[in-house]
């Protein structure tokens, strides 16, 4: 009897966990297949029962089990706002997976903390230039057309050209080095003329960085593995958005014009000295150099 309980309670937390139902045809086979696993190995099952810290402090284990229903309804709440949209739905466990993972771990978490700064530029931009420079709406949607401009070539025409030349990881370094001072400059800006003059690497550098991030990921993991791992991905970057506007806002009106600018490049100096640390020179980033096919001369015709 424990033994089904149990495994019904973990069917139940797992579907919840995942954002999706098993078959009602399939579920009394899955659910076997738990029993038998628990049945196996009834040590799992002794272990819930003995536990300490279940059986003496059971406000523990209250707090850890309320905690981890709310975790599962926010969960829920966002694969649903995420499948709403047209995207696939945020999978707890696999961005846990992920995360644990060296390499694919280190990736994921440049890129949430990279989104955060590069988000609170983005979103806190209007009403930066309108406070700062009283720029009207047409003015800073000028201003935005330009960097949108720049991305456009940044990510059709000039990311091909730079990794065919220089290896994933020191392009990382550096774009993550240049929108650090990016960031900076847009904080003491002086002028309109000197914020499009620093708009320029701050483009660049987004969306070279943005573009590697992506590719990166894909290759290092296998074939079958590409879209879960892009749909984390997507999922870190959308919760970037949750966190920018509330960061940006409250710096822009209780410091000042400069505060997003220098929050965002405080964030990004960290995000380098991790980079530095955790992705420059890893071992999987040297092989995609050398499982690159090598050209094969065709002769010319006569």
């Amino acid at each position: 009897e424990a033994v089904r309980q149990l495994a019904t309670q973990y069917l139940t937390r797992r579907q919840d966990e995942l954002g999706r139902r098993i078959d009602p045809e399939k579920y009394p086979r899955e659910l076997q297949r738990v029993k038998a696993y628990l049945a196996l190995w009834p040590s799992k099952v002794a272990a819930i029962g003995f536990d300490a810290t279940a059986t003496r402090f059971r406000w523990i284990a209250s707090l850890g089990s309320c905690s981890y229903g709310i975790l599962l309804r926010l969960n829920r709440i966002f694969a649903s706002y995420r499948r709403w949209r047209g995207k696939p739905a945020f999978s707890l466990s696999a961005l846990l997976t992920a995360l644990q993972r060296p390499f694919t771990g280190s990736l994921l978490i440049t890129r949430f903390f990279f989104g955060l700064a590069f988000a609170i530029f983005q979103t806190i931009f209007s009403l930066y230039a309108l406070t700062k420079f009283n720029l009207t709406a047409t003015e800073t949607g000028y201003v935005l057309t330009y960097v949108g401009v720049l991305s456009v070539i940044t990510q059709g025409f000039l990311v091909g050209r730079i990794t065919a030349k220089f290896r994933e990881d020191i392009l990382i370094v550096a774009c993550v080095a240049l929108m650090a001072v990016s960031l900076v400059g847009w904080a003491i800006a002086p002028s309109v003329f000197a914020l499009l003059v620093i708009l320029t690497p701050t483009a660049l550098s987004g969306g070279i960085l943005n573009t590697l991030l992506s590719s990166t990921l894909t290759k290092a993991v296998s074939p079958q593995e590409v879209g879960g791992i892009l749909g984390v991905s997507a999922s870190v970057e959308s919760a970037t958005r949750i966190f920018a506007p509330v960061i940006g806002g409250a710096l822009l009106q209780q410091v000042g014009t400069w505060a997003p600018g220098a929050f965002g490049a405080i964030v990004m100096v960290g995000v380098f000295a991790y980079v530095f640390v955790n992705i420059y020179n890893h071992p999987i980033v040297i092989t995609f150099k050398e499982q690159q096919p090598i050209p094969i001369p065709v002769p010319a015709s006569d």
